[in-house]
């Protein structure tokens, strides 16, 4: 068994070996702005939106704050009139949370980038509660959640997690008495 001293050095490794093998998915355009994250060089050489807003938490806590902002900010510009990310029903959620995230982080522009994003989400949320809500629960096509190697639609479990997590930042962002209060009779 390492000693004390040599299981803290293997940890600190593992550590630097995970930010470099994070920061090596990071693509970045000719101006230097980050582009996306690759899904796992190099055997996938897409931008998976999902995948991508699962990472930018820990792309933020390496450093890459201004790439975290780029990546989210293009994540919520791809959002389509359903309210979904390129047919994951996932991704739009998981880019709401960190945006929501990054945004607590970055006290200078917190009011006016708050409103923003309050305003995105609100739009986002009517589109899912009109395309993509059945009896009160949000649904998903076969194939659209990160359990997407199962052929399973309607109503998963994590779905209606993160739905609620949209309804309850919703609720903390929103300017408006009247749209707080409706989200959070939603979140019930």
């Amino acid at each position: 068994a390492p000693s004390r001293g040599e299981g803290e050095k293997e940890i600190v490794l593992a550590s630097l070996n995970a930010k470099k093998s994070l920061q090596g998915l990071l693509v970045h355009s000719q101006e230097h702005k980050a582009i996306g994250l690759y899904a796992g060089y190099p055997w996938f050489f897409q931008f998976w939106p999902r995948d991508e807003a699962l990472s930018l938490k820990a792309l933020a806590h390496c450093g890459e704050h201004s790439a975290a902002n780029d990546i989210v900010g293009r994540l919520l510009h791809r959002i389509s009139p359903e309210g979904l990310i390129l047919k994951e029903a996932d991704a739009a959620g998981w880019a709401f949370i960190r945006a929501f995230e990054l945004l607590q982080k970055s006290a200078k522009t917190y009011k006016k980038e708050r409103r923003a994003l309050a305003e995105l989400l609100r739009q986002t949320l009517e589109q899912l509660l009109k395309y993509h809500t059945l009896q009160g629960l949000a649904e998903h096509g076969e194939r659209e959640t990160w359990m997407d190697s199962l052929s399973r639609r309607w109503a998963g479990i994590e779905m209606q997690a993160l739905r609620l997590r949209l309804y309850r930042i919703a609720a903390r962002i929103s300017p408006s008495w009247k749209q707080r209060r409706s989200c959070a009779k939603l979140e019930k």
